[in-house]
């Protein structure tokens, strides 16, 4: 009789998201489980941003952005604000169109059908793709939302902030 277990672990690469460097890993497999259980349940729990822009902001806003030419570096910059002022929390930001996408914890690839949309839409992935029309951008990425899925909600919810306050800015 052993007194010897064998212990599930699972292989994995750390990034260094400075560097860019990877690093082969193992761990045990039930305490990355965990892990990403506990970041999920974090992630679930997040409040979103519940601030509201003054009209003055908003005109100010336009002053400085064009809605529907706008490039990704203003976009982003614009995004930024609207963290910055609570319209958008963080977690809200993860996947609307910002130059490096978050992966939301407990949110994997999974398939699922286009949305009925024109045929010159469905290859529209970034704002370039939409010709700068962060407008246009915004409302096309909501429609490709999943709104039974709970970070595909957030995402939606984050999308249609962006869209109305585009939209008071044009």
């Amino acid at each position: 009789v052993s007194n010897f277990s064998i212990q599930p672990y699972k292989v994995y690469y750390d990034i260094d998201m400075k560097t860019g460097a990877r690093t082969l890993k193992k761990g045990n497999y039930s305490e990355f489980m965990q892990l990403l259980a506990e970041a999920e349940e974090e992630e679930r729990n997040a409040p979103v941003g519940t601030g509201k822009l003054t009209k003055e902001e908003i005109r100010d806003l336009a002053e400085k952005y064009d809605p529907q030419n706008m490039s990704q570096e203003g976009y982003e910059r614009f995004i930024a604000y609207l963290v910055e002022k609570n319209v958008l929390s963080k977690k809200e930001t993860y996947d609307i169109g910002l130059s490096c996408v978050t992966i939301r914890p407990g949110c994997y690839i999974k398939g699922g059908f286009a949305p009925n949309l024109p045929a010159n839409a469905m290859s529209i992935r970034t704002l370039k793709d939409a010709g700068g029309d962060a407008i246009y951008w915004a409302k096309l990425m909501a429609q490709w939302c999943n709104r039974n899925s709970w970070s595909d909600r957030i995402k939606y919810d984050a999308l249609q902030k962006v869209s109305d306050i585009l939209l008071e800015m044009d």
